[in-house]
């Protein structure tokens, strides 16, 4: 039991050794969801801690990785790169042996999980892509990102002396991620505390940002494939998003066969912590609506 719910930590090992540490419950043999967390401070109890329970009560299996680096996942021997990463969920995947699953991924997870759709066509039933990374060519601001990822810990130099003060990290919260006050409660409050002193975190997503954002854009730009993808796509995206531009989620929209967008109003970043009651319901309705 993990904060009260039937979950289990285990531990699967990648080819190269690397051990990454999951999430899971419910039965093995039922409808696979595959939930991937986002960068900078992120893992995956933070990002899907309120979405678990009602997909283990709806009868689905949960499977949520911290990937290296991040949550309680050592870092790995190799850069925390995007296509790094890709390939070590693959590894990852293919080590479990799951069936097609349904991928939901929340901005760094969503360009993972599309990159699996996209590589992997035969293992993906489904995609939701949340404030999803890998749909645009310029990040906000893309000149001034671009020194801030050349910096030795990236955006995250600040990340210990804000953890020192839960008022400096709820209005980091309310922000950048979430602007549903209360919905900031005190516990998330302590889990991004503790996250923001996880320095192999730090790094891990410095990594990230070093490889991404270049000056001529995003290395990860995957709007030219997007209409490879012929499986359902539910994309959910708040219209506060200060992160991922809403224009290039609708572009995105338009680009894939069998889209879904679903804009939640007055909502940031973190669409399933902002508005956890209408994510789940739109999450499970997609779900439920899946052909066989």
């Amino acid at each position: 039991m993990i904060q009260g719910l039937p979950l289990r930590r285990e531990w699967h090992a990648l080819p190269d050794g690397t051990q990454v540490s999951i999430l899971t419950g419910g039965s093995a043999t039922a409808e696979p969801v595959v939930l991937l967390h986002g960068g900078g401070t992120d893992h995956a109890w933070l990002s899907w801690g309120e979405a678990i329970p009602p997909l283990l009560a709806s009868g689905y299996r949960v499977i949520a990785p911290d990937m290296p680096g991040y949550g309680q996942t050592p870092p790995a021997a190799w850069p925390s790169t995007r296509p790094n990463l890709s390939r070590a969920l693959a590894e990852l995947v293919a080590e479990m042996k799951l069936p097609p699953a349904t991928y939901v991924g929340i901005s760094m997870g969503g360009s993972l999980a599309l990159a699996q759709a996209l590589e992997y066509p035969t293992r993906t039933r489904a995609l939701v892509l949340v404030g999803s990374y890998g749909l645009a060519r310029w990040s906000p601001y893309h000149q001034l990102s671009v020194r801030l990822a050349r910096l030795p810990t990236g955006t995250n130099g600040a990340n210990a002396w804000l953890a020192r003060s839960p008022l400096l990290v709820r209005q980091l919260i309310q922000s950048m991620l979430i602007f549903n006050r209360s919905a900031i409660t005190p516990q998330l409050v302590a889990d991004v505390q503790d996250a923001l002193t996880n320095p192999a975190t730090a790094e891990a997503f410095a990594q990230f940002q070093r490889d991404e954002i270049r000056p001529e854009g995003l290395a990860t730009d995957f709007r030219e494939r997007l209409p490879e993808l012929q499986l359902p796509v539910l994309l959910i995206h708040g219209d506060r998003d200060v992160g991922v531009p809403l224009a290039a989620v609708q572009e995105a929209a338009c680009r894939i066969p069998e889209a879904t967008l679903r804009v939640f109003e007055g909502a940031g970043h973190w669409t399933q912590r902002d508005q956890p009651g209408r994510f789940s319901y739109e999450l499970l309705h997609f779900l439920g609506q899946l052909p066989e």
